[in-house]
């Protein structure tokens, strides 16, 4: 596990803040961009979601659940929201032939943090 990426992301996570509104709707995932869902816990144990879709400009348009809407965020926020986690093991060099045991966090990280990639429809 990246956990330089995985503090950045919860650090974004903590104090992101929307660079202007875009309008109401979800964020479109764009060609050629990998848009992501970000689900994770918060101390009192309630879940929260965001989803980074297509660049816009310089931005990148994002939503997150419980708001109406779709909201800007800056290059540092993307990128720090859409880093790496977890390794990423390519065809045939998995040295346990599990890509799965490989990617599976040690039961003593502390951040919970998922990253999904989100389907255009």
């Amino acid at each position: 596990m990246n956990t330089a990426n995985v503090k950045s992301m919860a650090n974004t996570l903590a104090t992101l803040r929307a660079v202007q509104w875009a309008g109401a709707g979800e964020p479109e995932p764009g060609a050629g961009d990998a848009a992501v869902t970000i689900t994770f816990r918060l101390a009192d144990r309630s879940s929260n979601t965001v989803k980074v879709g297509a660049a816009v400009g310089d931005y990148w348009n994002a939503s997150a659940a419980g708001f109406a809407g779709v909201f800007e965020i800056s290059k540092p926020d993307h990128d720090a929201l859409t880093g790496d986690v977890l390794p990423v093991s390519k065809a045939g060099t998995s040295p346990t032939g599990s890509p799965a045991a490989e990617a599976a966090p040690s039961a003593s990280a502390a951040p919970q943090v998922s990253t999904s990639p989100v389907e255009a429809k």
